[in-house]
């Protein structure tokens, strides 16, 4: 069965997810990193008696660089097979759930804590499409809400929540302009490519055509002061008339290999170029 050749769509479709399954590569390596780095240091300084955890500091820290740690394999292989996307939905959560555990409920949506959502929320515009964003912020505040009302028995700080539906409108808005411009890039890239291809076609089929007619053709362009500049000339011409391609170069009249007794005919007719007048003629040629 005859392979269906990809489309320019399908080669910007596989150059768009390739991008994105790298970017997400790299980001899962170097937030785990950050994360072991960062757990490491924190259970050396409390071993050292240098930091002494109060409460539920030191579970919550474990738990969430565990959760956080796990995640990240899962994300990792899961891009390495190609599901980029659901890669990206769960690196997402994981980060959600990592921050949701990772400190007392009234710090989670209250102090500095919080400002750890804006992480999943500019990730979803660049990992996934740009208004996933918006969906991303919608769960965040969802999650805030109940916290707030369930856990903390008090209203949702208003603030908060408005500052992350502000930054999703920014990345959302950022993403989609990015995305525009990054299409016109690949369609002009496209369009490059088609007439580089259909120019090298072109160059070929001419090249058969010059080498299988047993006459020879030439073009040159006309200067001002009726100085003669040659421009191309096939294959057979150097076969028939034995002049190379450097000499040819160098011309600046065909006076050089037209018969003595017809340079006057080719004068003539190279006179009325300029005028546009159609010219048939013949004459004869001095070969090597």
């Amino acid at each position: 069965m005859a392979q269906r050749e990809p489309h320019m769509s399908d080669l910007a479709t596989y150059s768009e997810e390739h991008r994105r399954r790298r970017l997400l590569d790299i980001l899962l390596r170097w937030m785990l990193a950050i994360a072991v780095t960062t757990t490491a240091i924190a259970v050396g300084t409390w071993l050292a008696g240098l930091w002494v955890a109060e409460g539920s500091e030191l579970p919550r820290l474990l738990a969430s660089s565990g959760v956080f740690a796990v995640g990240a394999m899962i994300c990792f292989a899961l891009n390495k097979i190609g599901q980029y996307r659901y890669a990206s939905i769960l690196w997402i959560a994981v980060i959600i759930l990592t921050i949701c555990i990772c400190d007392e409920p009234d710090k989670v949506v209250r102090t500095e804590t919080a400002a750890a959502f804006v992480i999943p929320i500019i990730l979803a515009s660049i990992l996934l499409r740009p208004q996933d964003s918006l969906y991303v912020t919608g769960l965040i505040s969802v999650i805030i809400s109940l916290i707030s009302i369930f856990v903390l028995r008090s209203v949702p700080n208003i603030f908060i929540l408005g500052s992350f539906w502000g930054i999703a409108v920014v990345a959302w808005a950022s993403s989609s302009s990015l995305a525009r411009s990054l299409a016109q890039l690949q369609r002009e890239a496209d369009e490059r490519e088609r007439a580089q291809k259909s120019l090298a076609q072109s160059e070929e089929r001419f090249r058969l055509i010059s080498e299988l007619t047993s006459d020879y053709a030439f073009s040159f362009s006309v200067a001002p002061d009726g100085a003669l500049g040659i421009e191309w000339f096939s294959e057979a011409f150097t076969r028939i008339t034995g002049y190379t391609p450097e000499e040819v170069k160098n011309w600046d009249s065909l006076d050089i290999f037209i018969h003595p007794d017809d340079r006057a005919q080719s004068d003539e007719r190279i006179a009325r170029i300029p005028t546009g007048e159609p010219s048939v003629s013949e004459f004869r040629v001095i070969t090597k």
